[in-house]
């Protein structure tokens, strides 16, 4: 009976992953933000300080009569690390939703952003570009799941591997959460750009005028990743010059080469934009220097 008890646990998310999916389901527009911000915010701490069980488990001989039982040991090890990898996922696939959902709002009413939704969807995006770093810079949960496959079938008769198949899918696969975001607003918010080229410039001003918050930085990055392929389609890459002066946006980055990620990570901004080829390109569209026009 405990046997089964300890595979359960390790197949499902935690009590705050679950809460978290409860809330979510009665929950929109900026309220539906703010959670994801408050979630957010705990799955980057938990990454960051994510500690690998790989040192604690036993290590099984394939010839060991008790190898089963050993499996299993290594199973309940190894169990509340499955669940952290679990929440993300779910952190993850529940926040593609809501964003989009977010973002659809202005898109279908052909409205922008006011303040207080900056704020709010600012704060998603600065948490989606920390917590998609530290997913790929955290080893550790790869290796750990890598142990979980093995002592799994060991000890679940019925276990079949392709039943973790998208989990493992989502951990091997770097920067799989701002691809995915990328993919999920590109397929379903026909218009998104013009949200975001407003976002970045706004982020841009109160960077200028306001405050020097390297935050406004990371989230100018994550907007121009998200949006930077669109800016080969002429009618898109006009809908951006509407609201984003891309001349300024590319002059705060390029004098804010290394800023902040999260304690002591770096975001070293000259990489990150070199998955932004579309926007390097067009940088000087505003004094004429246009690629694609």
């Amino acid at each position: 009976m405990s046997e089964q008890i300890d595979i359960v646990e390790a197949e499902e998310v935690s009590t705050q992953g679950k809460n978290f999916k409860n809330d979510m389901n009665n929950l929109q527009g900026i309220k539906a933000m703010e959670r994801i911000i408050e979630e957010g915010k705990r799955q980057i701490q938990t990454i960051h300080a994510y500690k690998t069980a790989i040192g604690k488990l036993i290590q099984v001989r394939g010839d060991a009569d008790n190898k089963k039982e050993l499996y299993h040991q290594n199973l309940k090890i190894l169990s509340p690390n499955i669940q952290v990898m679990r929440d993300l996922f779910q952190f993850n696939d529940i926040m593609k939703q809501h964003v989009v959902s977010f973002v659809n709002g202005f898109c279908k009413s052909n409205g922008l952003p006011g303040p207080e939704d900056c704020r709010a969807l600012g704060d998603v995006l600065d948490v989606v570009i920390v917590l998609d770093y530290l997913k790929t810079w955290q080893a550790g949960l790869n290796n750990d799941f890598a142990m979980y496959r093995r002592a799994i079938q060991h000890v679940k008769k019925d276990y079949n591997m392709s039943e973790d198949e998208t989990l493992r899918h989502f951990l091997v696969n770097p920067h799989i959460i701002n691809k995915g975001l990328k993919s999920a607003l590109s397929d379903d918010a026909e218009g998104f750009e013009k949200v975001l080229s407003f976002m970045a410039m706004d982020c841009h001003n109160k960077h200028e005028k306001e405050d020097k918050n390297e935050k406004f930085i990371r989230i100018i990055v994550c907007c121009i990743f998200l949006m930077d392929s669109l800016i080969s389609d002429p009618t898109k890459f006009n809908n951006m010059k509407k609201n984003m002066k891309f001349s300024k946006v590319n002059k705060l980055l390029e004098t804010n080469p290394k800023v902040t990620l999260y304690n002591e990570l770096p975001l070293n901004v000259p990489n990150y934009m070199k998955s932004c080829p579309q926007f390097t390109k067009n940088a000087d569209c505003d004094k004429g220097g246009c690629i694609i026009l």
